[in-house]
């Protein structure tokens, strides 16, 4: 039988921690030594001139709207996604931390093998949030990660609000097979989210070029820029580049950012159109995110679905 890499995979791990044990685990210092997860990278870029473009193969055009939190708006200032021209990218600090969209994109802490480790990720559904792969399973140690914590609007040490996760999910190409383009995980967390934060909208089985791109996430690694450092949050905003299988765009943001979305103007609307994922060695200042294909809406109907479920406590 074909492998079949949209099939979603779950966390088998019994849940052995309540959400408030997964919330007491992260003390400050535990969070403040957080390794930044690591950007998977590997040597080359594969010649994608044979690929078949995804998009030919997906059903028909699906949008979902934003939604606005029970206080909040779904207002924005359009220039902060628009890149001047002459430019490839330009990466900036957000500093309007509250504001539509930041708001529901937060940082997302991990244990991998009883190392601690941050990424980025963002509220999808009422009690959902969406990241990368890697950020729930780590295809290299061949584990699955424990202590999920998503906090929403992060910045330097506070947050507008924090959630556990014990129920996640990914997709079969990336857990069996480490398939970049597979590189998508939903967390369910303990309690709903969205009307705190609101939800981000997004765009599915699209043609991938839909012009400039706003990268967000809390890069850490300071080798492209003295200033990250994983406190703040930043935005790279980036031409597009390709797409096949995997999105490109100009993007230099670093380990931390992993999870992050990827924002497009459509119709003068948000939506997330891709994820920070993974890189090649020899295509510096350069992002790829998995396409949003038929693994995506898998994974949305999860996230669309699913229930908030309590632990199993191990005697």
């Amino acid at each position: 039988m074909e492998n079949n890499k949209n099939e979603i995979i779950r966390n088998p791990q019994v849940r052995m921690m309540s959400s408030g044990d997964v919330e007491a685990y992260w003390t400050e210092e535990r969070m403040r030594n957080a390794i930044p997860l690591k950007i998977p990278v590997t040597a080359e870029e594969p010649d994608l001139r044979a690929t078949t473009l995804a998009w030919e193969r997906t059903a028909e055009d699906k949008l979902k709207e934003s939604t606005p939190s029970e206080n909040g708006n779904l207002n924005f200032d359009s220039k902060e996604f628009l890149l001047d021209a002459g430019k490839d990218f330009e990466t900036t600090r957000v500093n309007n931390i509250n504001d539509y969209p930041y708001q529901l994109i937060g940082k997302i802490f991990m244990t991998f093998n009883g190392r601690d480790y941050v990424g980025s990720a963002w509220t999808i559904a009422e009690s959902a949030i969406f990241t990368a792969g890697h950020c729930v399973y780590s295809h290299q140690e061949g584990v699955w990660a424990t202590n999920i914590l998503f906090e929403a609007g992060y910045s330097d040490g506070s947050f507008i609000k924090r959630w556990g996760s014990n129920n996640y999910y990914s997709l079969n190409g990336w857990v069996n097979d480490g398939d970049c383009a597979s590189d998508m995980a939903v967390c369910i967390m303990d309690s709903p989210v969205s009307s705190t934060t609101g939800t981000l909208g997004w765009m599915a089985s699209f043609s991938p070029n839909q012009g400039t791109i706003t990268s967000i996430g809390y890069p850490a690694d300071n080798t492209h820029n003295p200033n990250f450092d994983g406190k703040f949050m930043w935005k790279c905003v980036g031409k597009y580049i390709s797409g096949s299988e995997n999105i490109k765009m100009h993007n230099n943001m670093t380990g931390g950012c992993s999870g992050g979305p990827w924002i497009v103007m459509h119709n003068n609307k948000l939506y997330a159109n891709g994820l920070n994922s993974h890189g090649y060695s020899n295509q510096p200042n350069k992002m790829y995110s998995p396409y949003f294909g038929q693994g995506f809406l898998n994974l949305y109907e999860i996230a669309e679905t699913a229930i908030v479920e309590e632990p199993v406590l191990v005697p």
